[in-house]
């Protein structure tokens, strides 16, 4: 017999057949079969024939083989295409830096003598629908129903404290730093001003508006009488940048790392307080952290001043801990991950006195980052005439391209031949977006802007809703609408193209479970989000 190799065109030579014969040397004579087939390989007989001078004969014969691959390796295993949002826990978890906080305290408070309801203001603001609503401060809950505060913004705490007596004053307060809840998330993981949450704000928020762009002007809401409004003395704190790590940290990141490098991007961080006498000797010191490596953590603060003032007003805002990001822990460790109870910044003595059960809860969203890492399937490969499996290699291991809405597309191509040489390339792309807001990349925000600055405006009502729910839409432009809905992993409900003139009658929703949406109202190149409950 005799093997071609990969030669789909080949044809069998003829060998160098030899016979012998008593009587004289025979003759010779060859032919061809048919070839018969399998798909993947021929073969063909060749038929040799002596022949002696008395007419006697005799016959041998030669089978040739050859391969006729010509269909090439098949990929299969894993899809071609795949969309991930950029606020999911995609990627691979960060490891526990494990080196604990740098001290430790002791939950003590003294229940005698508590401050009274009257003298004490302890709020956060709720910002659900701003600008178009003021800020509403609140104290309690403010979970994502009633608020848009993402991972990596500061939320604002308003503490007013009145009828203080004598010049020497100490107040204690803390703040969850992480949260156990089916793995550890970080809560709030240090302090920033006031301006730094604004600014924060901008930045890292729903992409249409600043959410906390009024917050100075707003600072004195919802307070009664003028007491606000006399507090024009104030003094500066600066914040420690030494934190360590609380004994239950969790990341890629350390505090005092995720602190540098929010301050390399917001300044130094400070603190605030108004009174209305002068104020001196006004400090904060980082106390340590309390808890365990099993269960939640709470960072202490003591800030000390001294004022004959009888109110002061003490500015500050907790730092949402950041998962993705440089500034971050891992897309598995943020504020954003925690759900369930939010969490909570407490405030403990003022002068040695209980200041109560006085708790300010937070639930935040993740803020959408492009730039989360993303893992590749592995393709198999296998070739029907080979048998078995092909190795295939990587000819491209990730070729981003940015998109021109701000989300980012990772292809990933493998290469596998087969034993006759064919080869075969298949190519897997992952697009990471984000959808209802302003994707990020590279430290820069993609909005999508308009000819007529923020010509378009735009209102869900009534929200909270039961039945459907109606669009207020304000803008010059007479383009269509393009409205849509998405939930809050999000999935998209609908996409429906309306017109301006039908926009008062068009009612959507009837038919979503209980819940909160995004709603997404696009004309021509204005993009406007709001958040609607369905109860």
């Amino acid at each position: 017999g005799g093997n071609l190799g990969c030669n789909p065109t080949g044809v069998p030579a003829a060998g160098e057949a030899t016979a012998t014969d008593a009587c004289g040397t025979p003759t010779i004579s060859s032919a061809l079969g048919n070839i018969t087939s399998n798909g993947c390989s021929r073969s063909q007989t060749r038929t040799y024939t002596a022949t002696d001078a008395c007419g006697n004969s005799s016959t041998c014969t030669q089978v040739f083989t050859w391969k006729v691959d010509l269909d090439g390796p098949v990929f299969s295993g894993i899809s071609d295409y795949i969309e991930i949002e950029g606020s999911s826990d995609n990627g691979i978890c960060a490891q526990d830096l494990s080196d604990g906080g740098i001290a430790s305290v002791i939950d003590k408070k003294n229940n005698a003598n508590p401050i009274a309801n009257d003298k004490v203001h302890f709020d956060q603001p709720r910002n659900q629908g701003h600008p178009i609503q003021p800020l509403d401060w609140t104290n309690g809950v403010n979970n994502i129903t009633h608020s848009e505060y993402f991972e990596g913004m500061g939320v604002p705490q308003r503490i007013l404290f009145t009828q203080l007596i004598g010049s020497t004053h100490t107040f204690r307060f803390r703040h969850e730093a992480v949260k156990h809840q089916s793995g550890d998330r970080h809560a709030y993981d240090f302090l920033m001003s006031w301006e730094q949450a604004i600014a924060t704000a901008g930045n890292i928020g729903n992409g249409s508006v600043n959410e906390l762009q009024n917050l100075i002007a707003q600072q004195c809401t919802d307070l009664t009488g003028t007491t606000c409004l006399s507090l024009t003395n104030n003094a500066y704190a600066t914040l420690t940048d030494n934190m360590g790590n609380p004994p239950n940290h969790h990341g890629n990141n350390s505090v005092n790392n995720a602190i540098d490098c929010f301050e390399d991007q917001y300044g130094e961080r400070q603190i605030e307080i108004k009174g209305n006498a002068p104020i001196s000797n006004f400090n904060i010191n980082f106390e340590g952290y309390s808890g365990a490596e099993n269960g939640d953590n709470y960072a202490w603060y003591t800030v000390n001043w001294r004022s004959t003032s009888s109110s002061v007003m003490i500015k500050l805002a907790g730092r949402a801990a950041q998962g993705g990001g440089a500034c971050g822990y891992g897309n598995c460790y943020g504020a954003g991950s925690i759900s369930g109870a939010p969490y909570h910044f407490k405030l403990e003595l003022l002068d040695g006195h209980s200041l109560g059960n006085r708790d300010n809860q937070l639930m935040v969203d993740k803020s959408c980052d492009v730039n989360i890492p993303v893992q590749f399937g592995t393709p198999n490969v296998s070739d029907g005439c080979d048998g078995g499996q092909i190795q295939p290699t990587i000819v491209n291991s990730d070729v981003v391209t940015v998109n021109p809405d701000g989300s980012k597309t990772h292809c990933r191509t493998w290469q596998a031949t087969d034993s006759c040489g064919n080869s075969r390339t298949f190519t897997q792309c992952i697009k990471v977006t984000c959808s209802g807001s302003s994707a990020k990349f590279n430290g820069t925000d993609v909005i999508e802007t308009s000819l007529v600055s923020d010509s378009l405006k735009i209102k869900v009502y009534p929200n909270p809703y039961t039945d459907n729910f109606k669009l207020d839409v304000k803008t010059a432009n007479t383009q269509d609408l393009q409205v849509r809905v998405y939930d809050m992993l999000g999935r998209l409900m609908e996409t429906n193209n309306v017109k301006m003139m039908d926009i008062e009658t068009f009612a959507i929703g009837n038919n979503y479970p209980a819940g909160v949406y995004n709603v997404i109202v696009t004309q021509g190149t204005e993009v406007k989000t709001q958040r609607v409950i369905k109860e």
